[in-house]
């Protein structure tokens, strides 16, 4: 947490942030094993303990941070959440290159109740209760088939166990990032849905990493230098509450309480620090830096 906690405010040479870790923050397998058994909650992932986990992912969402990791053996898009539905960031656990240990995403199967299924309507996802109590909201996963132990070619059964790999791409000027899970034996000299997993490709834009709703927003930011970096601070906790470089020479920053803040913009020998800035009730209101 001591990293994390300055890595967010840290934007040395970068645009954008992303978190590598062994496996996500949520469990989101259902089932496990060469018998397909019932798990309801797996202690090998990043799901508990939850008082942790939601410490990490508050963190991280404070700069907009990405979430790329793996060993489930299964792959999954997922957005987190702490306080609120889909109030964290985005996560890619990719798929394994040769899957071993076999998992299902199946909350489907065992009637998990779940909201907000996406709109491409692909059966398990949308919002779920794992068994550590964290809701997540599942845009993709990318199951075996359940008789891929039948399979003697050892390529084919690669494919039915939900082998593959995952490829992400970070559009740094548009500040976008694309989530690929492609398939084992996927030929990509050929355009073809059959190569990639449901629910992938999906792109997702920077912003996207922290979906808390702001209580409020300080007046508009106009930068006299394109792309700086914009601290917003709590002057009642000391705390970072949002930390950037942002896109262009405009930025609304929000807020998520009612406080004074400090904006500390720019880096090194030209950062500028503002003190006492309230919430704005005036959305023409410009600061000009």
């Amino acid at each position: 947490m001591e990293f994390l906690n300055g890595w967010v405010g840290d934007w040395e040479g970068a645009n954008m942030k992303v978190l590598l870790s062994q496996t996500l923050f949520s469990n989101v397998g259902t089932h496990h094993g060469p018998k397909k058994q019932f798990l309801f909650g797996d202690l090998d992932s990043g799901g508990w303990p939850k008082s942790k986990r939601d410490e990490v992912i508050r963190t991280i969402r404070k700069a907009s941070v990405f979430h790329i990791n793996g060993d489930q053996h299964l792959p999954f898009m997922v957005q987190y959440s702490v306080d609120e539905v889909r109030d964290g960031g985005w996560t890619f656990c990719t798929p394994a290159i040769s899957t071993g240990y076999p998992r299902w995403g199946q909350p489907d199967s065992v009637n998990v109740p779940f909201t907000d299924r996406p709109a491409h309507g692909l059966p398990n996802t949308g919002c779920y209760r794992d068994g550590f109590g964290n809701i997540n909201y599942i845009y993709a996963v990318g199951n075996p088939t359940d008789d891929f132990d039948l399979e003697k070619n050892r390529y084919l059964k690669a494919q039915k166990k939900a082998s593959g790999y995952g490829i992400v791409t970070f559009d740094t000027g548009a500040r976008t990032i694309k989530m690929e899970a492609i398939r084992f034996l996927a030929d990509l000299g050929v355009e073809s849905e059959e190569n990639t997993y449901p629910g992938w490709p999906l792109t997702i834009d920077q912003a996207d990493n922290d979906g808390r709703r702001a209580f409020g927003y300080l007046p508009k930011l106009q930068l006299k230098e394109s792309n700086q970096v914009v601290k917003i601070i709590n002057e009642e906790t000391n705390e970072i509450v949002k930390s950037l470089r942002v896109k262009g020479n405009e930025y609304i920053p929000p807020v998520y309480s009612l406080a004074k803040y400090t904006l500390v913009i720019g880096e090194g020998q030209n950062e500028k620090i503002i003190k006492s800035v309230d919430i704005s009730t005036d959305p023409k209101e410009v600061m000009e830096v």
